[in-house]
């Protein structure tokens, strides 16, 4: 039993560890600056991944436009900024709202075509 759990534990940690730095960057976000350095470290990771020459051509044209968006898309102001740091959670209480919005109309609609 022991030798089943030692390993299982080991790579729960190491994942773990791995997504939670990448996250915490992310979260950390609270000014301009901050915006201007995370997206130079997604377009650097973007453009080795592209350099790497691993990606078929469909999938580098594509990793090659998602470069070109978002770098060439606008900073947020420090107001936009704020405000997102202060109302974190609604972005997920939204989705959540819509998503069973949508269930429940499609089994309404459901329910109206099998009357």
């Amino acid at each position: 039993m022991k030798t089943k759990l030692i390993p299982i534990m080991l790579t729960a940690v190491f994942t773990v560890n791995a997504f939670a730095d990448v996250e915490l960057k992310r979260k950390n976000i609270k000014t301009v600056e901050d915006v201007k350095e995370y997206r130079a470290q997604v377009i650097d990771k973007m453009n080795q991944r592209l350099d790497s020459g691993e990606l078929k051509d469909k999938r580098a044209n594509a990793l090659e436009k998602r470069i070109a968006l978002l770098s060439d898309k606008p900073l947020p102001t420090q107001e936009q900024i704020d405000w997102r740091v202060e109302n974190r959670s609604g972005k997920k209480s939204i989705i959540k709202r819509k998503g069973k919005g949508l269930r429940g109309t499609a089994k309404q609609k459901r329910r109206n075509f099998i009357s």
